[in-house]
């Protein structure tokens, strides 16, 4: 072979090895032609594997959630209630453990959707919002628009807890997702019975005292309305000072709408839609409505509802209450405590659903998922991505749901038993409650909507009022629980109509259930021309929309 040759194929060799590790190779070097300046740069990458991209993330363990720091910038919703997020002890905890930074931009609670808005708008995002509340509507604007990033894989891939619970109760997971089939958001899913439901509380010594059963019928309650008002119960000698019920501002009346669960229509607190065997009615034009009506009437003529139902406040109610002779029969109110003095607590049951014309019994039940309290932005890799989703993974489980509500064993509270299933809050000198210090030193979770789960499965906090309240909800109210909607999804288009209707129509119910329960409609003479006027105003377009979207939600 001649030199000349020999030459040329080892310069082929060279070449072809060169070739081949260039393909191979971790480095490479692009060029790209500036835009103005007409210069032209020169930028080194590393090919990586999806793999390499995560390196710094512990999959392994919860804690800490990356090996070398990173910093999130979040924005929140701030109570006027609450410390400065970057110096709550929660906040400190976090990031100490999950060795994520957190650099944070609060906004005032009653300016968040100002500001909420004009961060999409001018395109000034967060990595992460946390403590906050975005809307429905959010979800399906800025969603599909790529602002907010989709979080089912991400969910499916790298959570933990979060994942456990929505296999536990697949309901949330469905209140959550979107119709395009994507989860934009996380959020707090209160688990504790006693904040699911309203209650009505009844004096159980009144009825000892004329001898009387609890009523478990709507004749029954009139009757046993009736002894209140007549017996003299509280033993002062008059007769006349007894309130048999008293309701609170039946201008915006959630009271009284409690009590359509006795004619078989639990309704949506903010809709009046109830749930008829899987099919939504609007329950104020429903025929048994006007049965409703007339029934509440009779009750207030004869003077067995407080007629100041209609304008007092809960301060009012509560100052009927703590009178030093008890006069009140029956009132709603989230414990008999928040009422009447201590000492009377447990002079009042949570009253059990009446039976209703149908023969069932039921009572409302609150959506436990309450949305739109985390969401990852576009200006999250994918390193951060999934670092920001495994720190509030965190939070659905008990042990991150206890420093969030909690705080820290030994410092915030103390167990009260062997078991750990009990415990002891430590109120810090200076606060007049735990709530107060919970809001100004310990964490969000006072007064924001914080991303997490409930108190239900954390050790139990020795009250004996909230004890009661807690013995009574699960006795009395939840074998009987109806939950009317779930969270429902609308169109832009749609979510305007309902916004409308919804507006107007139930104004007028409001005013029209006040003016027929008064008397000052009569009931017989004018429920037709109610219900004429709730078809002008386009309710049947409103439950259509209402029953797609449930359609919608139910094959999700």
């Amino acid at each position: 072979m001649s030199v000349r040759k020999a030459i040329a194929i080892m310069t082929c060799l060279i070449l072809l090895i060169a070739a081949i590790t260039g393909c191979n190779g971790k480095s490479t070097t692009t060029e790209t032609q500036g835009s103005t300046t007409g210069a032209t740069t020169s930028t080194a990458t590393t090919a990586t594997t999806g793999k390499d991209k995560l390196a710094n993330i512990n999959l392994e363990s919860q804690f800490p959630v990356v090996y070398e720091p990173i910093t999130l910038t979040l924005m929140g919703a701030r109570a006027p209630t609450q410390g400065e997020w970057e110096d709550l002890k929660f906040f400190k905890v976090l990031q100490e453990r999950s060795n994520i930074k957190l650099k944070f931009i609060t906004v005032p609670a009653e300016n968040w959707e100002e500001r909420k808005n004009l961060a999409f708008a001018g395109d000034n995002l967060p990595d992460i919002f946390f403590g906050c509340v975005l809307s429905a509507n959010d979800e399906m604007t800025y969603g599909p628009q790529g602002y907010l990033l989709p979080l089912e894989e991400l969910i499916d891939k790298y959570s933990v807890n979060f994942k456990a619970l929505i296999e536990k109760q697949p309901t949330v997971r469905k209140d959550i997702t979107t119709p395009d089939g994507h989860i934009y958001t996380l959020p707090f899913v209160n688990d504790m019975p006693r904040d699911l439901t309203e209650k009505l509380w009844f004096n159980k010594v009144w009825c000892d005292e004329l001898e009387l059963e609890i009523p478990s019928t709507l004749n029954e309650f009139y009757t046993v309305l009736k002894a209140f008002k007549d017996g003299d119960p509280n033993k002062n000698g008059d007769p006349d000072d007894e309130i048999p019920l008293s309701f609170k501002d039946l201008n915006d009346p959630l009271d009284l709408r409690l009590m359509l669960s006795y004619w078989g229509l639990t309704v949506d607190p903010e809709t009046y839609i109830a749930n008829k065997n899987d099919k939504l009615v609007f329950a104020p034009n429903q025929p048994i409505f006007k049965d409703f009506l007339l029934y509440m009437n009779k009750l207030y003529t004869e003077g067995l509802l407080d007629p100041e139902s209609f304008s007092q406040t809960n301060e009012q109610l509560k100052a009927k209450g703590k009178q030093d002779v008890q006069i009140l029969g029956g009132f709603v109110n989230p414990g008999p405590f928040l009422v009447v003095p201590e000492d009377q607590n447990e002079h009042y049951i949570a009253l059990p659903p009446l039976l209703t014309p149908e023969g069932t019994r039921e009572w409302l039940k609150l959506n436990p998922v309450r949305p739109g309290a985390f969401a990852i932005t576009k200006n999250c890799d994918e390193e951060k991505s999934v670092a920001a989703l495994r720190m509030v993974d965190w939070l659905y489980s008990s042990e991150g749901a206890l420093v969030l509500m909690r705080g820290i064993e030994g410092e915030d509270y103390v167990y009260t038993n062997p078991e750990k299933t009990q415990c002891k809050l430590i109120i810090p000198e200076g606060f007049s409650n735990f709530e107060e210090y919970r809001a100004k030193k310990l964490t969000p979770n006072s007064g924001s909507r914080t991303p997490g789960i409930g108190a239900y499965t954390l050790p139990v906090v020795w009250n004996p009022l909230n004890d009661y309240i807690n013995e009574q909800v699960d006795k009395n109210l939840v074998p009987y629980w109806k939950q009317p909607l779930p969270r429902l999804y609308f169109s832009a288009e749609d979510q305007k109509k309902i916004a409308s209707i919804g507006a107007d129509v139930n104004a007028y119910v409001v005013q029209s259930m006040a003016r027929f329960i008064t008397g000052d409609l009569d009931i017989e003479a004018n429920f037709d021309n109610y219900l004429n006027d709730l078809d002008r105003m386009g309710i049947k377009e409103y439950m259509e929309i209402y029953q797609a979207a449930y359609d919608v939600w139910k094959k999700a």
